[in-house]
C-alpha cells in the first residue's frame, strides 16, 4: 500500500514537471496540467493492475479481496498524486516567482 502510495507521489510530480515543460508553458494552465497528471496515474495504476493479473500475482478467483485489494491500489495511486502534483506544482510557483 506505500508503495502505491509513494508512486503515486512519483508519477504525480513527474507528469506535472513534464507537461509543464513540453505541453503547457503558461502559468495559467495549472488546471490541465492537474488533470493530464490524474489521468496519467489512473492510466499508470491500471496497467499495473493489468500486470498483475498477466503474471497471477492476483486473480479473479480471489473473490472479494481482488476487488477490495485493486480499489484501494488505485486509490491510494489518486491520494499519492494528488500530493505529487500539488509539490509539483508548488515547484513550479517557486520557480516563476524568481
Amino acid at each position: 500500500m506505500v508503495l502505491h502510495f509513494l508512486s503515486g507521489i512519483l508519477v504525480g510530480i513527474v507528469t506535472t514537471l513534464i507537461f509543464h515543460k513540453f505541453f503547457y508553458k503558461k502559468d495559467d494552465e495549472f488546471l490541465k496540467i492537474f488533470v493530464s497528471a490524474m489521468v496519467s496515474i489512473v492510466f499508470v495504476g491500471i496497467a499495473w493492475e493489468i500486470y498483475e493479473l498477466y503474471f497471477e500475482m492476483t486473480s479473479f478467483s480471489d473473490g472479494m479481496n481482488y476487488y477490495i485489494d485493486t480499489s484501494s491500489d488505485l486509490f491510494l495511486d489518486i491520494v499519492g498524486a494528488l500530493f505529487g502534483v500539488w509539490y509539483g506544482l508548488a515547484i513550479l510557483k517557486k520557480e516563476t516567482k524568481q
